[in-house]
């Protein structure tokens, strides 16, 4: 057994049993130490709080690299996505957001069905009018005011016709004109004329012009000049003014009281 005996002096005695140095040692004997200097003037407290105060140290260290968050540090760390996997055109298919609240995708809509058949386009530039209604047939009485009398065709009573007038001394450079026969478009109307014919011969010529264009219409006679009679024929007009003219450069005409367009 080992004893020590602290001395007043800066060495200390050791006195040991004998062998306890290995062999050559001697027993008993007696060596001198220099005092140890590296915890000079510590004590046991003072160990224990330097111990205490480097383990709170360490422990805000390590607080202080778990709580850090992660990126640039600038704002809050973008929100996670989490990536569907499966179709997601259905209408079942959602996407998570940051929030962890799911959000719904939206349901592609079918697209409209093209229509069918040809659209008509109007030309750059020009203008699309709606179509005009046909007019009402319009009575022009032989005797209005507007009309053009030439040749010696004069105005005469007809007790029977429309307006109790007709014209007379058509025929042989007499001439009656209608100038302002007004239709709602181009095409092909039927116009009435409502004359006289009291020729016992069998009825008379005349030539029927419409816009410049020249028919030949036969009027048949009843004997009794007044005594109306009508016949319909086919003229084509243009949108808008016409004139038409009854004429017969050769020969007598019947007298004309009206026209219905």
């Amino acid at each position: 057994m080992t004893a020590l005996r602290l001395e007043g002096s800066s060495t200390f005695s050791k006195r040991i049993s004998p062998g306890a140095d290995g062999p050559g040692q001697g027993r008993g004997g007696q060596f001198g130490y220099p005092r140890p200097r590296l915890f000079a003037g510590l004590t046991l407290t003072r160990l224990t709080a330097a111990a205490a105060v480097l383990g709170a140290v360490a422990g805000c260290i390590v607080a202080f690299g778990v709580l850090r968050p992660s990126g640039s540090g600038n704002g809050a760390p973008p929100p996670a996505v989490v990536p569907v996997i499966g179709p997601t055109n259905g209408s079942a298919a959602t996407t998570v957001t940051g929030a962890g609240l799911p959000s719904p995708s939206p349901t592609p809509t079918s697209p409209s069905p093209r229509p069918s058949g040809s659209v008509a386009r109007t030309p750059a530039g020009a203008s699309q009018s709606p179509a005009a209604s046909p007019l009402p047939p319009r009575a022009y009485e032989g005797d209005a005011s507007g009309n053009v009398l030439a040749g010696g065709a004069k105005a005469g009573w007809c007790g029977a016709c429309p307006d109790g007038m007709k014209i007379r001394f058509l025929g042989e450079g007499g001439t009656l004109t209608f100038p302002d026969v007004r239709a709602s478009a181009a095409g092909d109307y039927t116009m009435k004329i409502v004359f006289t014919e009291g020729d016992t011969s069998g009825g008379r010529d005349a030539v029927v012009s419409v816009d410049e264009v020249d028919t030949s219409v036969y009027f048949a006679g009843n004997g009794d000049w007044n005594s109306p009679q009508a016949l319909t024929m086919t003229v084509h007009l243009a949108a808008g003014r016409n004139s038409i003219e009854f004429s017969n450069p050769a020969n007598v005409a019947p007298d004309i009281a009206e026209i219905v367009v």
